[in-house]
């Protein structure tokens, strides 16, 4: 298993909410691995990622999570204000249906801000909400 580097882990009070916030340079997949072992026993995650990060997403993120016992599927989206549209969000119904994915699975989202405003999106209309993982890679995003 990967290593992180280190990273610090807030918690954030969100009126009675609290969430975690992991900042950390190379960190993956260690925040999201012990997020998914405190918040569900479901082994199912989708994996919404900017396709710029195909390759980092394959060796990193989705072999540690295989390697856990995790069944992950994946969803490369391509980056920018065009693609944020119903039809890349059906899409992505399609593949959670398809699946047969769960009220207690996971939607990992990585990227920025489209990436996560559509995978945020999906997860929290597919059975009225989903577990949601954000890790944004750019300044928007994270805002």
């Amino acid at each position: 298993m990967r290593i992180a580097a280190g990273y610090k882990k807030y918690t954030i009070d969100l009126n009675g909410r609290p969430y975690n916030l992991c900042m950390g340079k190379g960190i993956l997949p260690s925040p999201v691995l012990e997020t998914l072992r405190k918040k569900t026993n479901n082994k199912d995650v989708v994996v919404v990622f900017d396709a710029v990060f195909a390759g980092k997403i394959n060796s990193i993120l989705k072999t540690e999570l295989v390697q856990e016992g995790y069944a992950v599927y994946l969803y490369p989206l391509e980056g920018g204000k065009l693609n944020k549209t119903i039809s890349e969000a059906i899409k992505i119904y399609e593949l959670l249906e398809s699946n047969i994915l769960s009220r207690d699975s996971t939607m990992i989202a990585v990227g920025g801000g489209v990436v996560g405003d559509l995978a945020g999106f999906v997860a929290s209309t597919y059975f009225r909400g989903i577990n949601l993982i954000h890790i944004p890679t750019t300044l928007t995003a994270m805002i």
